[in-house]
């Protein structure tokens, strides 16, 4: 297994002693930049931002394709120094590491995004670039950006109000050779001068020669461009310049608790990093359950997802598998509820139910908890708040189901799963081949078996007027019952459930639940599916397998059926993206934290 602190191989082709010439630049295929609309008239206000940012990834795109055509010889685990000009109340970061791209791992997976995007692969990345610079600006990629841009970069929103977008921000670049940065610098601010009809005053305050095109009397909506240091700025106030420039290592992100906290459970070595706090995070939730469940309960469920939220750290990585993901969540456990501390301290375990699945399933979701969803405290529950009981409530008093009853009933695990299927509901009824197996551990399974009839009865034949019938019928070695729909004096095939051996059993396809249950290869047993995971970080488990050329193959070969033409063209642009899995990790006390990966097969 990959360990999170491990160090990535850098494949030997790519440790060059000297730094790659430009003519090896301009022989580099990359994504190509689409052409701008013609621009427009010196915009006005707030719109004044959209340049900035604009101007911002464009600065990082480029230093992002070419620092490891330079730097061939970087190390790829290094500190990022942007984080200690960031203040620590800042509320979002996103940083790049772009010596990470150096990797022929990183190449593959730009040809992918060449072939998922249909771009033009016979351009090279210097020549995309150098024409997107002339045309907009008429300055040169090769000669003006180049010569000066160094490893690391960064987009920091500092302060401000998501909801109505008025924030104050900044591009951070780190440089590597400073009097070429400058001369960037004053030739960039005429090329806005004369294409963008801005007007720029140069200043100097605090040392710093700043360039600022005041458009309108309000300083937080200025386009601030200086370099202090080895550090170039792109921002929206000179104030946000000013504060990271004279900024204390102790007030800076690289030493706020939670940042630190949950980078310590991302990869050391990363192409991106992103970090949110708390409070931009509460927001975020703030206006989703807003909209969601309206005012009354998205102050319940803020209360209860934002307490003691300290922050979210999520990251990018190039690996030799692919590219992965990973993703934080820190917790104060000083602030936390109860509820909150039962929830983090329950143990993932790895899934059983994959031992029920056929060879063939292509997609598995699952988790195994220590803990069953009756077992938390009631206390800051969102099963037992207020709006959710008055919901169970009415759904008892409608159709006489009592969901509290079944929550009680279910166990720590649960499986969901799809594969081809010849029979069964979808096979029969739609004529796609396609079939679902839902699994779930309980606690009583005639307690069980007594819930779901009754369900069924309330819903089937009080509710939607119909009969059906059911039959015992026995899989491998478990007793369960088929439900057929009575339709005049016909009937169709329903679906398979029951309750045995530990298990809650769903199932649409009878011969799925027969090869799961009774054939002599499974998930479990899938050379691809047991390798997957050896992929992973260690402490973490099982949680998604999407098996994607198995299930794009059969989409090919279910064209007709699902009405969808274009996939045989969807396959061949995803054929190299074999599985992508995602994990849950076990983490001690107040972080939770998963992994997502996207296998990429290697180049030829």
């Amino acid at each position: 297994m990959n360990e999170n602190n491990a160090e990535v191989p850098l494949p030997e082709s790519s440790r060059a002693e000297n730094p790659v010439s430009e003519t090896s630049v301009l022989e580099t295929p990359v994504v190509e930049t689409p052409a701008p609309s013609p621009a427009p008239a010196k915009p006005k206000g707030g719109s004044k931002i959209v340049w900035i940012v604009g101007c911002g990834i464009l600065l990082c795109l480029c230093a992002a394709l070419i620092v490891a055509l330079v730097y061939f010889g970087l190390p790829l685990i290094q500190g990022d120094p942007i984080v200690s000009i960031v203040p620590n109340d800042s509320l979002m970061y996103f940083g790049v590491d772009l010596a990470q791209t150096q990797s022929e791992r990183f190449a593959d997976m730009v040809a992918i995004v060449q072939e998922l995007a249909d771009e033009d692969k016979d351009k090279t990345m210097a020549e995309t670039l150098d024409e997107f610079m002339a045309d907009e600006l008429h300055m040169s990629f090769t000669e003006d950006v180049m010569p000066w841009v160094g490893r690391h970069g960064a987009f920091v929103i500092t302060d401000g109000d998501f909801s109505s977008g008025d924030v104050k921000l900044m591009f951070v670049l780190e440089t590597r050779n400073q009097e070429k940065a400058d001369q960037f610098l004053s030739d960039f601010v005429s090329a806005l001068e004369k294409e963008e009809n801005m007007e720029f005053a140069q200043s100097e305050k605090d040392g710093i020669t700043f360039y600022i095109d005041e458009e309108t009397s309000d300083p937080d909506d200025d386009m601030v461009i200086a370099r202090n240091g080895k550090f170039l700025y792109l921002s929206n106030s000179q104030d946000t310049v000013l504060e990271s420039t004279s900024l204390q290592k102790k007030d800076s992100l690289a030493s706020s608790q939670g940042y630190k906290d949950a980078l310590a459970v991302l990869p050391r070595s990363r192409l991106a990093t992103v970090y949110i706090t708390g409070a931009t995070l509460s927001e975020a939730m703030q206006d989703a359950f807003d909209d969601m469940y309206g005012l009354s309960y998205s102050s319940y469920m803020m209360d209860l997802t934002s307490e003691g939220l300290t922050g979210m750290a999520m990251s990018l990585s190039v690996q030799e598998e692919g590219l992965r993901m990973d993703a934080a969540v820190v917790y104060d456990e000083t602030k936390i509820s109860g509820y909150q501390k039962e929830v983090l301290a329950t143990e993932y375990l790895a899934p059983t139910t994959a031992a029920l699945l056929p060879e063939d399933t292509f997609l598995f979701i699952g988790t195994n908890t220590s803990q069953a969803p009756g077992s938390y405290t009631e206390i800051d529950n969102p099963l037992y708040s207020g709006d959710v009981e008055e919901s169970f409530d009415l759904l008892e008093q409608q159709y006489g189901i009592d969901v509290r009853e079944l929550v009680d009933l279910l166990g720590g695990e649960f499986a969901f799963a799809l594969g081809p299927a010849n029979d069964g509901l979808f096979a029969e009824e739609g004529n796609v081949n396609i079939g679902f197996t839902m699994l779930a551990g309980t606690s009583d399974e005639a307690a069980f078996i007594g819930w779901f009839e009754n369900a069924l009865n309330k819903l089937i034949t009080e509710d939607m007027y119909m009969e059906y019938d059911i039959s015992d019928t026995k899989i491998g070695d478990y007793d369960l019952k088929e439900l057929t729909i009575q339709q005049g004096s016909e009937s169709s095939f329903g679906f398979i459930y029951g309750a045995d051996n530990g298990y809650i059993v769903l199932g649409s396809s009878p011969s799925i639940l027969e090869d799961g249950f009774t054939g002599t290869s499974t998930l479990a047993q899938n050379e691809v599916y047991r390798q997957t995971w050896t992929a992973f970080p260690a402490r973490s488990v099982p949680y998604m397998y999407l098996n994607l050329g198995d299930f794009m193959d059969f989409l090919t070969e279910n064209a007709d059926e699902f009405g969808a033409s274009e996939v045989v063209d969807t396959q061949q642009k995803l054929q190299k993206i074999p599985v992508v899995a995602m994990s849950m990790s076990n983490r001690p006390g107040h972080v939770q934290s998963i992994t997502l990966i996207v296998f990429i097969e290697k180049s030829k």
